[in-house]
Parts: C-alpha cells; structure tokens; sequence
C-alpha cells in the first residue's frame, strides 16, 4: 500500500513564520514609503507657505499673525487671496506650528513641524522653516520679546522690533514704564478739598504719609486706599510742614510751621516730641531720613540740624557759618552719609560726612537762588534740586556738575518739590501753579502728567518709592491726592 507524505508540524511553522517575515518587511517597506511620501509633502507644504508669505509680506508690510489649517490666507489691507487653503500636516497625529516674530507688523516667523524618517530631503526630528530656510533643525532657544522692543536683544542673538504697549517707553531696547501714566484720587478727609502740605512714602509706595496743611496728619499702608488719622500733638488742628520716613515706613518724623518736631517708631500710632533747638519754636522746612529712620536731617527757618539716634539728640550744622539761613530744602542717601541742602534765597551745600562738613554747590555761578526743593538717589551720587521760578538741575557726580534741565521749555516755572527713584533714573518734578512731570532717563527727557485733567493744579509735593513706579502727589489751596499707578 502506498503512503501519502505530507508536510510536518514543525514543516509548516517554518513557511508561517517566513511569510510572518515577508509580510513585515513589506508592511515596514510600505509604512516608510508613506512616511517618505508624507515627509516630502511637508517638505513641499513648507516652501509654498515660504512662498506666500513672502507675497503676503510685500503687500501688507508684514507677515500675518497666524495662520489656520484648511482656511485661506487673506490679506486684511489689499484683499488678495493668496492662498484658498493653508496646508495642514498630512498626519492626523501631528501639525503644523506657525509663530510670528515680534509685534505687528511682524517681520519674521517660524514654523515648527516633524519629518518621520531619514532620507535624502534632511534628517528625522523636529524641523523649521523661516523666511530665510526652508528645512532646518529646531533653533536651541525660542526668541522672547516680552517687556522688551526695538533694539532689544530676542534671547536667540537675535534684535527685537517690537513697539512697547501704552504707558511704557522704550529705553535702549526695554519697554519702561511711565510713572503717573494713570492716577487714582484719594481723599483720607472726605469729599472736601484740603490744604495737603507735604508727602512720604516708604520704598515699595504701600506705605505713605501726608500732612494737612492747617489740620490732622494720615498715613495708609494699602499705598493709599484706606486712610488713618494721626495727630501727635493732640485734638488741635496743627500747621504740618514737613514730613520723612524711612524704608519701610516703621519710624516717621514730622515737623510743625511755627512749633515742634514729632518722631515716631511705629507707624505713626504713637509719637515723641523732639525740640533739637530747646523751648523755642520754629518753622520746620524740610526734613530727611536714611533707610533705617536712625539718620534724620532737619532744616528750619533759622539753622540745620543732623540726629544720629532717631531724633533723640541733635547737632547744630550751619555750612554757611554762624548767620541764620531759611533752609528749605534737605535730601539725604540711604545711610546718611551723604548730604544735599538748599538755601531760599541762597546756595546749595552738599556733605559726604553726614554734615560735618560741607561744600557750596551752585550749578547757576555766583548768584543766589530761591532754592526749594533737592533730592537724591540712594547712594548721594544723582541729584536734583529745583529754583522756585527758576530751573531744575540735575547732578550724576554729588553735586560737583550740574546740568539744566526745564521740562516745561525756557519759560522759568515755580519749581515746588520733587523726588528721585534710589537709582537716580526715575525723577518726578512739580509746579505749585501748573503741572507734575516725570523723567526715566535722569531728567534728560520729560513727560508732563496732569492727574486732575488740564487745568493746572497748586501742587505742593511729590513723594516716590524705590524704584519710582509708585508716586502720590498732593495740591494745596483747595485740592486733593493722587497716586500712581
């Protein structure tokens, strides 16, 4: 009898697994065909949209902002069509990532996308196109603009072109913003105008201080929107001149027109008489504090006198000699080492030994000047000071130069107070008849800011935090507070 042969077991394991293996290098054969297909269709995608957007660039001054998927490409100004559909990744899986550069009109763009396999075009991974490349690797850094514009440095060693948004300027390259671009009234009495006499503010504006003129002192510690009363010398309404703090606002010094000096090392919620020139009493003029309120300056209408422990003992100065000099201005650094002072009519006096000794300034030659106002930075090397119907002047070496500045043009102007960030660049000036200019560049240039609308205002002081972002104005003969922002 004869037998059938037929195929094994281990026979027919063999063939499966060989077509197993002919049937996954077709199929691996095949994925990177499709994949080398869909590769070369990005490749393609890529230089036409590099194509239109150029077009799109020469009609519009710009590239657009974005781009959609499957939707058309329209310029807004001229109406063209310059492509009914934009191209979308051919993968479900992935897309199409298109990102302008800067701000409008944008004058670069990048669009990311992934190639899948190797091959002649380029290299598998992560890929852009730029208008200067079609298919390159993903740059190392993405460009940042933000808070910066025109000359600004990307992050990529690229140059921004951004334009800054309102209320800033752009200063080598960096949106800076404007103090007093925008201003809030605040009234701690009421509704009713008040006499304001003199502001202060701690480093970072959240706390402040003001005097009424002919009544109560009140210090905030919300930069202004809650108010509490302060009145040192009792119920009676009292002639507040001056006022100080120091970094943090903990110790505080007041001064009364025709009376007292009052120092306080809580906040204003308790406080000691201080009298450095014995029973008599005096017109306090300007007082000044270091960061710590243990260095305190005060000048009156007769002498000049320097504490070193927070007002409890105090030294006569008098850099002019022994004849009595109406002292209204006064400014000191941060560790009080460094003094300016100003004499109406007279001479400004400056001192780098908390006033032990001092050196005339006067930057307008050898004619006496109404000086009303000084202040400085933090370190005593920029300063400002102010004529009353006069100029501004302005300091970067202590006082030993001094340039002009008049932000209002030639026309001389009542120059009553002004401040300075602790780095000198933000100054902030006011007219007792007219406006409140500020300055972010050291009093090159000016922008007048007008809280109360146009008309101009009795402004009578100006105080600023640390890094001048923060101002609070107030305006005499019937007026009210501003802070900023």
């Amino acid at each position: 009898m004869k037998k059938n042969k037929a195929f094994t077991i281990i026979e027919l394991l063999v063939v499966i697994v060989i077509i197993g293996i002919i049937v996954t290098v077709v199929i691996i054969s095949l994925n990177s065909v499709r994949a080398k297909s869909r590769d070369t269709k990005r490749v393609s995608d890529m230089k036409q949209l590099q194509t239109v957007l150029e077009m799109y660039k020469m009609d519009e001054g710009g590239f657009p902002a974005s781009l959609t998927g499957n939707e058309p490409l329209v310029g807004p100004t001229s109406g063209i069509t310059y492509i009914k559909k934009v191209p979308e990744d051919p993968s479900s899986t992935q897309s199409y990532t298109y990102t302008a550069v800067g701000s409008s009109p944008y004058t670069s763009y990048y669009i990311n996308y992934t190639l899948e396999v190797d091959s002649g075009i380029a290299s598998a991974g992560a890929k852009t196109t730029t208008p200067d490349m079609v298919v390159s690797s993903v740059p190392s850094c993405t460009p940042n603009c933000t808070g910066k514009c025109t000359g600004g440095d990307d992050g990529c060693s690229g140059t921004c072109t951004n334009s800054c948004s309102t209320g800033y300027n752009c200063t080598a390259g960096t949106c800076v913003f404007i103090p007093g671009y925008s201003w809030t009234e605040r009234q701690p009495a009421g509704a009713s105008d008040i006499t304001w006499g003199d502001v202060t503010s701690d480093s970072d504006g959240s706390f402040l201080m003001v005097s009424y003129g002919s009544g109560r002192l009140y210090t905030s510690s919300d930069s202004g929107a809650n108010w509490v009363e302060r009145q040192p010398a009792g119920a009676a309404n009292k002639s507040w001149q001056a006022l100080a703090s120091d970094a943090d606002g903990s110790n505080l010094i007041a001064g009364i027109w025709g009376s007292r000096l009052y120092t306080s090392s809580n906040s204003g919620a308790n406080w000691t008489e201080r009298q450095p020139a014995g029973d008599d009493n005096f017109g306090w003029y300007g007082l000044a504090s270091d960061s710590d309120g243990s260095f305190l300056v005060a000048g009156t209408n007769l002498r000049l006198y320097t504490s070193a422990d927070s007002g409890a003992n105090w030294v006569e100065r008098q850099p002019a000699g022994a004849t009595t000099k109406s002292w209204h201005a006064v400014a000191s650094d941060a560790d009080g080492s460094n003094l300016i002072v100003g004499v109406s009519p007279g001479r400004l006096y400056t001192s780098s030994n908390s006033g032990a000794d001092w050196t005339e300034r006067q930057p307008v030659g050898a004619v006496n000047k109404s000086w009303q106002t000084v202040a400085s930075d933090a370190d005593g090397s920029n300063l400002i000071a102010g004529v009353y119907n006069g100029r501004l002047y302005t300091s970067s070496n202590s006082g030993a130069n001094w340039t002009e500045r008049q932000p209002a043009g030639a026309v001389d102007k009542a120059w009553y107070d002004v401040a300075s960030s602790d780095d000198g660049s933000t100054l902030v000036a006011v007219v007792s008849d007219g406006r409140v200019y500020v300055s972010t560049d050291s009093g090159a240039n000016w922008t007048e800011r007008q809280p109360a609308g146009a008309a101009d205002k009795n402004w009578s002081a100006v105080a600023s935090d640390g890094d001048g972002s923060n101002l609070i104005v107030c305006s005499y003969n019937s007026g009210r507070l501003y802070t900023a922002p």
